[in-house]
């Protein structure tokens, strides 16, 4: 959805700022496109606001930064949880439009930045994060997790599945433990 012209995309990370975007989107001249989660989860976001175009710092951190898109924000609070590393966590819940100088300026200082999407790794959020990073000449490495380029032929619940991808907050956390 991001290549087409002129069309809003918002993935909230939860049932409160779904309603925020709805709203929001509403009262967009154009297209907008919402993606909805399979669940309504809860989250540390339910009192932060939501304005799209604005990725939200959940947390702040200096060791690493992981972004993350849509519901699965709550499997890295988990992995951040679990860790004794000082992460910090951005929920982008907006893939179209946004702030090119404002991502660079919140993301140069990090040495390791995570992007974590229940989606395809490409042309998602590790691929925004990516011409981010390639445009403004940032000095960082980047990992994407998220859903190969292949069809994803397992049945089951949203945990299982995101346990096989690799994109639960175990692998989330070894990721971390693993590069940092």
């Amino acid at each position: 959805m991001r290549v087409l012209p002129d069309v809003t995309v918002c993935i909230p990370s939860n049932g409160s700022n779904c309603y925020e975007a709805v709203h929001q989107l509403a009262d967009l001249s154009g297209v907008g496109y919402l993606r909805l989660e399979k669940n309504n989860s809860t989250n540390e976001l339910n009192h932060i606001p939501l304005n799209i175009g604005q990725p939200n710092i959940i947390r702040e951190g200096k060791d690493a930064l992981i972004v993350s898109m849509g519901s699965i924000l709550s499997e890295v609070l988990k992995a951040v949880d679990d860790t004794n590393r000082d992460i910090s966590v951005m929920d982008f819940h907006t893939a179209k439009p946004i702030d090119n100088m404002w991502i660079a300026d919140q993301i140069k200082s990090f040495p390791l930045i995570i992007t974590v999407e229940e989606h395809q790794k490409t042309g998602g959020l590790g691929t925004i994060l990516s011409e981010v990073i390639a445009d403004r000449q940032i000095s960082t490495k980047l990992i994407k997790l998220g859903i190969n380029d292949e069809i994803v032929s397992i049945v089951g619940s949203q945990e299982y599945l995101r346990e096989k991808c690799l994109i639960d907050s175990k692998a989330i956390k070894d990721i971390l433990d693993m590069e940092l």
